[in-house]
């Protein structure tokens, strides 16, 4: 379950198993030039997602030790579907066997990333 606490100025959300026990933490810690995530459990940092570009449609994945695990890129919807609906398509490519929590962090980042980033620039909070 994926759940985002009132937000202030940057996005923070937690990510618990179906039992309620934690997973880690997904917490925006850049707002303004290119956008940036820390990949959190037990307090310690296990990754880092980073927008390529100030456009934030696409971001790379690092693990703790600063390696490419992943990237997440927003693709194209089509005229009418962007024109008429908020919808994002987004692909999570993983590189390599990843360990939990990583593996979890990883394809829920794809979801905050339009929750925190896009929703917000529609006005729906």
């Amino acid at each position: 379950m994926l759940t985002r606490p009132r937000k202030i100025i940057k996005s923070k959300f937690e990510l618990t198993r179906p039992d309620g026990s934690a997973v880690g933490e997904i917490v925006q810690k850049k707002r303004m030039g290119k956008i940036r995530f820390s990949l959190e459990a037990d307090g310690k940092e296990v990754g880092m997602m980073n927008a390529e570009n100030w456009r934030a449609w696409n971001f790379n994945v690092q693990d703790a030790s600063g390696e490419e695990v992943a990237r997440i890129t927003k693709t194209w919807e089509g005229l009418l579907k962007t024109a008429f609906t908020t919808a994002d398509n987004y692909v999570v490519q993983i590189h390599r066997p990843l360990e939990e929590p990583l593996r979890s962090l990883v394809v829920a980042a794809a979801l905050c990333v339009d929750t925190a980033l896009k929703q917000d620039d529609r006005g729906l909070n």
